[in-house]
């Protein structure tokens, strides 16, 4: 198991580059365009101040949210809440900068941030993870709905917000495609925050290097039918994806599958756990090959550093599914892989 393991850590941390170094927060905060950074209390407002450069608002300009630092995995964190009361609409000034729809952002609860806590403890017991994470979040939020609403998230990233990760609830419980765990689990927000740290280097990459050939934009984008995604309801969106979207998401399930590859592999990790990762990972492998074989068909449309990275990922992907193939089919039937 050890070969194969460090088989698949070959490209550790990251496939989407050849550097095996990853930039410093500050760096990556100043190559999005961050020209002043906060006092060191307030590190973690670092996404609203891009936020203003991405949108070309004034800085200091968004002062609708405030932060309070905390410490896992060795690392340090801030989480972001409200700085003002409710509107007359019921959102805060913060709701209104983030615009995640039908959300509010409000303080975590305390077992959502010992859940985070721990999350973040069981990523830098895996350095290649928690590499990814320290460069590329700074801050957590925690998006809720209203009582009953339909389609809260379970994380996200959003574009216009680098360096912070949204969580709700259903991230104790939900990992992509489709899986939902009937026990709550911290390992599962920690896959959640994993995932979102590989968004967010693809954002990073979008933005800063020339990934697509000039022109290339969303709306006009070949449209890719997702197929776990033909349940969406009226979500139309979600069942036909751009090619930017496709990308993310390749990037995201081919780093899960190293993730996913150390969940089953860790016997700290309960039986039934490990089931339910496994399940996961048989779910995932086919969503990948889908996603994959869309960005060979358009790699017409990626620059020649975008159709490199590509070419990792595609070739990262194809190695990591047959190891995770091979080690499903091997234990089948059993609790777990065996050393």
């Amino acid at each position: 198991m050890t070969a194969a393991l460090n088989a698949i850590e070959a490209s550790a941390p990251s496939v989407l580059t050849p550097v095996r170094i990853l930039p410093a927060r500050s760096a990556v905060a100043t190559s999005l365009g961050l020209t002043s950074s906060p006092e060191p209390a307030d590190q973690g407002l670092i996404p609203l101040r891009l936020h203003e450069a991405l949108r070309g608002k004034p800085t200091g300009s968004v002062g609708a949210g405030e932060v309070r630092a905390f410490r896992a995995g060795r690392q340090e964190f801030w989480w972001l809440g409200p700085a003002a009361r409710e509107g007359i609409d019921g959102a805060t000034d913060l709701d209104r900068a983030v615009d995640l729809t039908g959300h509010h952002i409000t303080w975590p609860t305390q077992d959502l941030a010992k859940g985070v806590s721990r999350a973040l403890d069981l990523i830098a017991t895996r350095p290649w993870a928690m590499s990814l994470v320290a460069t590329y979040i700074t801050t957590f939020a925690m998006a809720t709905t209203p009582d009953g609403a339909r389609g809260r998230i379970t994380s996200c990233s959003l574009p216009d917000f680098p360096l912070c990760v949204f969580l709700s609830d259903r991230a104790f419980v939900h990992i992509p495609p489709l899986s939902v765990s009937a026990a709550g689990s911290y390992r599962l927000v920690a896959e959640n925050i994993y995932h979102e740290a590989v968004h967010q280097s693809v954002n990073h990459q979008l933005l800063t290097r020339p990934i697509f050939l000039p022109g290339y934009s969303s709306a006009t984008s070949p449209k890719i039918s997702i197929y776990w995604r033909t349940s969406a309801g009226n979500e139309a969106r979600n069942r036909e994806w751009e090619l930017d979207r496709v990308l993310h998401a390749a990037a995201v399930y081919c780093h899960l599958l190293h993730w996913r590859y150390a969940e089953l592999a860790d016997l700290k990790a309960d039986p039934e756990h490990r089931r339910f990762v496994a399940e996961a990972t048989r779910e995932s492998l086919g969503a990948l090959a889908t996603l994959c074989d869309a960005l060979t068909e358009h790699i017409s449309l990626f620059t020649a550093e975008g159709a490199l990275m590509v070419g990792r990922l595609v070739e990262a992907s194809s190695n990591r599914s047959v190891l995770l193939d091979a080690t499903l089919e091997h234990s089948s039937g059993s609790t777990g892989l065996k050393a």
